[in-house]
């Protein structure tokens, strides 16, 4: 059984996390203090220290949040039986980028620097790596089953195909007549149509 104090102890935890995410994501992890989030969390900073040794560690454990909501949000968009896979592709790629744009710049060089390792958690990219294994799987065979990707190429090529889609998305796209194409050339190429 759940004492009072575990659940009081689980509560601050999610407190401090939900403000530092909130905190780094719009004023980046550089600018934002041990301090401001805890005052706005409701604890005292040697409250966060007990969970957190650092800021670093902090900004790490949000963005490892970051990672699970952002991957259970695609799983969800995939699974949703109402959209064709054209569709699925279209809303995941739309989401990612709405989420992108309202991140600090800051926190997405953090992110990306705690993807390689240079944060001191040299685990974050291959752990992350291997949780998107089932989004990718699934998603590959989801478009072979609706018809929409070819059985003839590889797994392997299908999936840095697409990986490359949504990186690119991601990090350049703004506009949604420009998604809109981009996600027509996607699936029919240069030339506009189907090919076998």
């Amino acid at each position: 059984m759940t004492t009072k104090r575990e659940l009081n102890a689980k509560a601050h935890q999610q407190a401090i996390l939900t403000v530092a995410a909130q905190l780094f994501k719009k004023d980046g992890v550089q600018a934002t203090s041990i301090t401001t989030i805890a005052q706005q969390a409701a604890v005292s900073t040697r409250t966060l220290y007990k969970y957190y040794a650092n800021k670093n560690e902090l900004a790490h454990a949000v963005y490892l949040a970051d990672i699970d909501d952002g991957i259970a949000t695609n799983l969800a968009i995939l699974r949703d039986t109402q959209l064709d896979f054209e569709a699925k592709l279209t809303k995941i790629m739309t989401t990612q980028i709405s989420l992108s744009q309202q991140l600090h710049p800051d926190y997405i060089r953090f992110a990306a620097d705690d993807f390689q390792g240079k944060t001191g958690h040299p685990e974050t990219g291959p752990t992350y790596l291997s949780k998107l294994d089932l989004f990718w799987s699934e998603l590959i065979d989801l478009g072979i089953q609706s018809g929409a990707i070819s059985q003839q190429h590889s797994p392997a090529a299908i999936r840095i195909y697409i990986q490359a889609f949504f990186n690119l998305g991601q990090t350049t796209i703004t506009d949604q007549h420009v998604l809109k194409d981009l996600t027509h050339l996607f699936f029919y190429g240069l030339n506009g149509q189907l090919t076998t």
